[in-house]
């Protein structure tokens, strides 16, 4: 991979890298939600105590990836320490907290997230 920032949202995962790097072997686990659109692909994942649990240097490389991109919006409240990172158009209609993995350099910006979920049935 050569262009940063890099997604692949599909209907039971997503991965988003923002710079070269990502061993994902090095991953450190973090809670999230993930918002699904209509047609049960993932459009956005949400991180709560972001700060906290990652440290405030975190989002470096996250901003840096995404000024002037179309893709990989992202928005972060300081007050809420909550960082949110839209990954497709549309609206939510299904959120459920998920488990994924943050790989961060030596710097403690993010370069790497992502997260699986199992798959959602719709009749």
């Amino acid at each position: 991979m050569s262009t940063y920032p890099w997604f692949d949202a599909r209907h039971h995962a997503f991965v988003a890298e923002f710079g070269p790097g990502v061993k994902w072997s090095d991953c450190q686990r973090v809670h999230m939600v993930r918002d699904l659109g209509e047609d049960s692909a993932a459009i956005g994942v949400e991180i709560l105590n972001m700060a906290s649990q990652l440290g405030t240097n975190c989002l470096r490389l996250v901003e840096q990836a995404c000024v002037g991109s179309h893709e990989g919006r992202y928005s972060y409240d300081e007050e809420s320490d909550s960082f949110y990172l839209r990954l497709g158009a549309g609206r939510s209609i299904d959120q459920k907290s998920v488990d994924g993995c943050v790989v961060q350099d030596d710097d403690g910006r993010i370069l790497g997230i992502r997260a699986e979920w199992a798959p959602v049935l719709t009749m």
